[in-house]
């Protein structure tokens, strides 16, 4: 396994990568450390691996940047279905997504499914909506469940603070489709 290169982004922020190896009375388990930090605000975030399996460590990069915090994203994979969200304001003030389903950025709103309910599952759609410029976490629960995030979720806007999400959805004990709309203040 190689473990990733220190890197400096354009804004002068640096990127260091420290790996060590855990055996907590079980398998080994290897933990990879993000530090990314300048001269006033530092974060650090990590992952672990099973060592048993082959490790591919996902290379990061910077996906996007604003005044306000540093995106990044996994440099093999297109989407961004995971992103790293860093604040350039506060110690350790991050954000990760790795089911991420919407995205706004000038207006700091993220939405991804929860991983409290297996998505394929006959349990309730469930998804999780994050405003990374005031910190607010809130869950949203749908009555009916999904068969597949790609094609149940309609439809998302976020006019004047009001998120509205609407899926098609399957009920439950009936098999029967049909369509939900939430709305939330966030």
């Amino acid at each position: 396994m190689e473990i990733p290169h220190d890197f400096v982004i354009k804004s002068n922020w640096h990127v260091d990568y420290y790996a060590r190896i855990t055996t907590n009375e079980g398998p080994a388990q290897l933990d990879v450390y993000e530090l990314i930090y300048n001269d006033s605000v530092f974060s650090s975030s990590w992952r672990p691996f099973n060592t048993r399996k082959k490790i591919e460590y996902d290379f990061m990069e910077v996906k996007d940047e604003t005044p306000e915090f540093i995106y990044f994203g996994i440099k093999k994979t297109p989407t961004d279905e995971y992103l790293l969200i860093v604040s350039k304001a506060k110690d350790d003030l991050f954000f990760q997504f790795s089911n991420l389903l919407f995205k706004d950025i000038p207006n700091g709103i993220f939405v991804e499914y929860s991983t409290e309910n297996c998505v394929e599952s006959e349990m309730p759609l469930v998804l999780d909506i994050v405003n990374i410029k005031t910190v607010k976490y809130d869950r949203i629960r749908f009555s009916g469940y999904c068969t597949d995030i790609n094609s149940c979720l309609n439809k998302f806007t976020y006019p004047n603070g009001q998120m509205t999400i609407m899926a098609t959805l399957t009920k439950k004990k009936t098999k029967k489709t049909f369509t939900e709309t939430k709305s939330y203040k966030i």
